[in-house]
């Protein structure tokens, strides 16, 4: 397209927005492209507003999408760039009351990429006020290879003409011609129906032709098609956070944002056809295909100044004498030899050597390392580099898989930093490559189904509960709206009956997909050798120290950027953690990649299924299926991890059976047992369907892992090329073709979900190593865990309770024991008392570090003396008290609370004696040796009652220490309610009894009225439940934060998650009204005379309770429980109860709701 291309009406859009001027511009840019398509425009510019977030997508986009015919599209480059009035780092300046205007500008080539990159950049991180902005100077410095265009009424010159200020018009004009050249300088006239439109269109075309610069028409698209105008009202709400109701909401002012046809633009602009014309013009100065793939693997320079391969050689050299010593294992000499070759020849010894040089900054910086990730754990390379800790052969594990000669693609090594650590590797990349040169990665938040429904019922005004409630009918995953109205019938009913969620639903639909916001990556890292900035535009995040590309990581790797994933993961901390504790409590310095991959304590533990905090099998399912295996091996750990994934999982029954019955196993051909032998003649990994093809067909492992891919992703032509080769070669081997036939179609399917066995055999070692600590040093391990998840209260519960079963005391919080996180003392776990709410961590180490210098505190008096009352205020006070970190004083908590006031005074005044030197008469003697309390006595106040006492240590900790609410009640609850193991059998519409204390709850206005979704804990479970409004009518005092409830529910499905209904709600104490048993306690002693005397009772009694007998046999002490005949039932009332046990006994008589019973005589389970 680089000739003459001008047609009839033939036009080119040069100012055009799409969904990556966030939550501004509406257009996906496939929908942008198939419409050039249709209109037969020879090219598009994308030009977002401050940023390029849409330059490598775009690029993409235009290479997936193939034209019907040989009509090709061009890539316009741009953007349009925030201005500001005079320099970019003046935030005060103002002109017309704006501090930015609109500036376009195109990209004619390379070089003029490389600018309009490093002026997005810039406008980040030099001149970033409300937008990133640039100024005159930074045009003057990047102005070659750019073409500038005056913008939309937004820009510099179309204020100054429409405010009448003509001098500022032409200096500005000619401020641009100065900078960009006069060639390079175009008008832009645009018309949406404005007000301000006429005049300004008016002014440029007479700077036009007064100046003879060239006029462009261009629209300013924000939208695809008329039709969206009103949702993209709906998203400049969103961006404005306001509603479509508030008159003074930000909007745009009329309905002709949109994609217009060529037709439109001529017809609109018919008095200046020339202004259509020159957008083909400014298309033929640009040039296409700027973006291109290239090598960008930085240069690795080794400090000896020798040559990258001969380097690489010596650390696999020194790699062997580390792992092996002298004597290195038959078969991987050569196999190190072949790795190394097909390295050299794809051209990644830097890059190795990139990856070898930041794990190795990490593991003598003692920066814990994970033992790999992915596929490159099955290279021996990376293991004898110890960039991975898998030895790639004994795991039988695959470096085709990793790096194919036949798959030329950028290996991808992804490496485990511990979490709160990870930065510092990130801080070492910039220092070692340049801070220009290292990149974070940038992420984009799309509006997906819930979150979108959930924002456009913000902006359309509807209550919160009644989005929240059709937000939650939404399946969860990564459904669409259109499939959810499939898969939720109620859903679907719902749209379809009321008027205000039909609007909601079609504005949702049009905004569904769209760019919210812009994120960093994760784990995300670009290093290349130089600045990124020539290759793509960065950007900063607000209070980030780094930069991030400004494209996702799909988009980086399209540019030939080495890209690599520095993962936090918190279990390397809490590992790492456990062996400090380790150390300074039992002076072991245990290596844990050295322990024993055959402890029978761990396998043990595992097989009981006490996987709570084990990395990867924590899950109630793992926990089960750990039981189920009976896992005695690091092997069936690995296949755990690669089975418990939808998918796999239709496969574990027979997994479990092969296991405890070898006999049942079936090969498709024996000479797949070997491959298949050490997962119970079932493929559960991607490189056992590559084993497959090499060991049947004669496949190559390179020609393995192709057809594997080919399978997995679906590459129907790849499959279909390998199929008749893969048949052939299993007749070459003796394998009939019938059978041939059916072990392809097999690997098929098994490709589908075989998992990367390299990844899985990484993660499983680390699942072993946090089990071993479990199992053999529990407290340090534990306390470790606890101190992890201290933000996450609902775990910190969870492990509490693991830690009560595992026989370890933990301790409330203590001003003279405590540390700052949680310690071990003795063979219990303290609270730290960083937990605590609103005391911060600056002060905990304070508290602490007088401790440690000054002895124990005496008491609050003392406590309020030694530290510095400016941070030490009430509200520390109040919450240490409330978490029981004062109990060791030896008052009541009530009376410490009450004596708050005094004891601040006291520090009040001690602090200001020792600011004026009094203390200094002492001399050195410390702070504990004087009497600092003499004028001060305790309030004596009794204990709070035991649930304010409780509610407290919820309110500042986040769980109950001293006990739970739930105590007081647990024989009732075992009476009364559903055993849990029953509630999780029960189906659809069963009826079960809940009891626990709620914990949350939120309301809903229905068309019935109000109701209630509540979440109720048990300490062991939380269930959630949906109080309908006539329920919630009869129970709504009930139903509040902390009450302990007892709930008759029914059991409902939605989205597979179980919930359940609210029946009746009543408190424990009324339990009765739930009975639907009746229960003696007989002995021997019991005549004939009084059994009828029973059943003379029992008949002027009648109700809905069926009547057990429990006769205690005491001979053989055991109690047989014997059901009354059916057709007798009783009423459960005082006067009942009153006289039954006139002839059995006092205390002899109680209601359930028949829990805990055996089978009845008829068959059925009492419920």
């Amino acid at each position: 397209m680089e000739g003459k291309i001008l047609m009839n009406n033939e036009f080119v859009h040069l100012h055009t927005h799409s969904e990556y001027s966030l939550l501004d511009g509406m257009s996906k840019i496939e929908d942008l492209i198939q419409l050039c398509y249709k209109y037969r425009m020879p090219a598009l510019a994308l030009t977002e507003h401050g940023n390029m977030f849409s330059t490598v997508p775009f690029y993409k986009t235009l290479k997936k999408l193939k034209p019907e015919s040989d009509f090709q599209l061009k890539q316009i480059i741009g953007a349009e760039l925030y201005v500001a009035p005079k320099s970019r780092t003046d935030k005060k300046a103002k002109e017309f009351d704006r501090s930015y205007y609109h500036l376009l500008l195109l990209c004619e080539n390379e070089i003029g990429y490389k600018n309009l990159c490093q002026l997005i950049s810039a406008g980040y991180t030099d001149g970033f006020y409300i937008k990133p902005r640039v100024d005159m100077e930074l045009l003057s410095q990047h102005h070659e290879g750019l073409i500038v265009s005056s913008a939309c009424i937004s820009s510099r010159i179309a204020k100054a003409i429409y405010y009448d200020n003509d001098n500022m018009a032409v200096d500005t004009l000619n401020q641009l011609i100065d900078i960009f050249g006069k060639d390079h300088v175009f008008l832009e006239i645009m018309y949406h129906s404005l007000p301000d439109e006429d005049k300004v269109n008016r002014g440029i075309i007479e700077l036009s032709k007064k100046y003879s610069i060239p006029l462009i028409a261009t629209q300013d698209s924000h939208y695809t098609s008329p039709e969206d105008s009103e949702a993209h009202e709906v998203l400049l709400c969103i961006q404005s956070q306001t509603t479509l109701m508030d008159e003074k909401r930000w909007r745009f002012g009329s309905n002709e944002f949109y994609f217009r046809s060529p037709q439109e633009m001529y017809e609109i602009f018919k008095d200046y056809p020339e202004a259509c014309q020159n957008t083909l013009r400014v298309a033929e100065m640009c040039q296409g295909h700027i973006i291109k793939k290239r090598n960008l693997i930085p240069k690795y320079i080794p400090e000896d100044n020798s040559d990258a391969y001969t380097f690489l050689r010596r650390l696999v050299d020194e790699g062997f004498k580390k792992r092996f010593g002298n004597k290195i294992p038959s078969g991987y000499k050569e196999r190190a030899e072949y790795e190394l070759s097909t390295i050299a020849e794809l051209k990644f010894v830097d890059y190795f050597l990139v990856v070898w040089d930041i794990v190795h900054f990490a593991k003598t910086h003692g920066i814990p390392v994970g033992p790999g990730r992915g596929s490159a754990a099955g290279s021996l390379v990376a293991y004898l580099l110890e960039i991975t800790d898998i030895d790639p052969i004994r795991y039988q594990l695959l470096f085709e898989r990793f790096l194919n000669p036949q798959r030329v693609s950028m290996p991808d090594i992804d490496i485990d930093f511990a979490d709160d650590r990870r930065m510092e590797v990130v801080q070492y990349a910039i220092q070692k490559y340049g801070k220009d040169n290292v990149s974070l990665i940038a992420t984009f938040q799309r509006s997906l189904a819930r979150n979108v429904v959930r924002d456009v019922g913000r902006v359309l005004g509807i209550s919160y509960g009644e989005v929240d409630q059709i937000a939650k009918m939404i399946p969860t995953g990564k459904h669409t709206l259109n499939e959810a109205l499939e898969m939720e019938p109620e859903l679907k009913k719902r749209i379809e009956a009321e008027p205000n969620l039909q609007r909601l639903w079609k504005f949702a639909l049009k905004l569904e997909g769209t760019v919210r916001n812009s994120g960093t990556h994760a784990a995300g890292v670009v290093i290349c050798d130089k600045p990124i900035v020539n290759f793509i535009a960065t950007y900063k995040e607000k209070n980030s120290e780094f930069i991030s590309t400004q494209a996702e990581k799909e988009c980086v790797e399209e540019l030939g950027l080495l890209k690599m994933d520095f993962l936090g993961l918190k279990t390397l901390s809490v590992i790492h953690n456990t062996l400090k504790l380790i150390k300074k409590h039992k002076g072991i310095d245990l290596d844990i990649n050295k322990v024993s991959l055959e402890d029978k304590k761990t396998f043990q533990m595992l097989q009981e299924g006490f996987t709570l905090g084990v990395f990867q099998l924590e899950s109630e399912g793992m926990r089960n299926l750990s039981i189920r295996l009976k896992v005695q091996s690091l092997e069936e750990i690995v296949a755990l991890v690669a089975l418990f994934r939808p998918g796999p999982m239709k496969y574990i029954d027979t997994f479990i059976e092969n296991k405890f019955k070898p006999e049942r196993i079936q090969y498709w051909h024996p000479m797949l047992a070997p491959v298949v032998k050490e997962t119970y003649g079932i493929p559960i990994y991607q490189e056992q369907v590559m084993q497959i093809a090499q060991r049947c067909a004669g496949f190559s492992l390179p020609e393995s892992d192709m057809l594997r891919q080919g399978m997995a992703k679906k590459k129907m032509d790849i499959v279909e090329a390998k199929r008749l080769p893969f048949i052939e070669g299993c007749i070459k081997n003796g394998i009939d073709k019938q059978t041939a036939e059916q072990i392809f179609t097999n690997i098929e399917d098994f490709a589908n979900y075989g998992f990367n066995k390299s990844h899985s055999v990484a993660y499983a070692l680390l699942a072993y190593q946090t089990a071993y600590l479990k199992a053999n040093y529990p407290e340090e391990y534990m306390c470790a865990l606890l101190t992890k998840e201290v933000d996450n209260l609902e775990k910190i519960s969870l492990y509490i309770n693991e830690c009560n079963r595992m026989g370890i005391s933990v301790l409330p919080p203590d001003v003279n024991k405590s540390d700052v996180v949680f310690s071990i003392e003795d063979k219990t776990i303290r609270f730290g008392l960083g937990v605590i709410k609103n005391v911060g961590m600056g002060v905990c180490e304070l508290i602490v570090n007088e401790r440690e210098a000054n002895g124990c505190y005496k008491d609050i008096f003392d406590f309020c003396c030694r530290l510095n009352p400016r941070q030490i205020n009430k509200r520390v006070l109040e919450n240490l008290i409330k978490a029981g970190a004062m109990d060791s004083f030896g008052v009541t908590r009530q009376s410490l609370f009450e004596s708050i006031n005094i004891a601040m005074a006291e520090g009040q005044r001690a602090s200001k004696e020792r600011s004026s030197g009094q203390i200094s008469l002492f001399g050195d003697v410390p702070i504990t040796s004087l009497n600092t309390n003499i004028h001060n006595e305790i309030v004596p106040k009794e204990e709070w009652p035991l649930l304010q006492k409780l509610s407290y240590e919820k309110e500042v900790i986040g769980i109950y220490i001293s006990g739970h609410p739930l105590e007081q009640y647990k024989d009732i609850f075992k009476l009364w309610t559903t055993p849990k193991d029953t509630v999780e059998k029960k189906g659809e519409g069963e009826d079960v009894i809940l009891g626990g204390i709620i914990i949350d709850v939120k309301y809903h206005n229905a068309a019935k009225g109000k109701m209630a979704f509540i979440k109720l804990d048990d300490t062991e479970r939380q269930y959630e439940i949906t109080c309908f409004s006539d329920t919630y009518e009869k129970s709504k005092d009930l139903i509040y934060i902390e009450n302990i409830v007892l709930i008759q529910a029914r059991v409902n499905f939605r989205n597979s998650q179980r919930g359940y209904i609210a029946r009746i709600i009543i408190p424990p104490d009324e339990c009765i009204t739930l009975a639907s048993a009746f229960h003696i306690r007989v002995d021997s002693t019991i005549t004939e005379s009084d059994y009828e005397k029973l059943m003379d009772i029992f008949s002027y009694n009648i109700g809905d309770c069926e009547v057990f007998f429990h006769y205690q046999d005491i001979l053989k002490q055991r109690e047989i429980i014997i059901q009354a005949y059916p057709d007798i039932k009783v009423s459960a009332t005082p006067r009942l109860v009153a006289e039954i046990e006139e002839i059995v006994g006092k205390n002899n008589t109680w209601f359930s709701a028949g829990n805990l019973l055996p089978i009845s005589h008829n068959g059925k389970r009492i419920r």
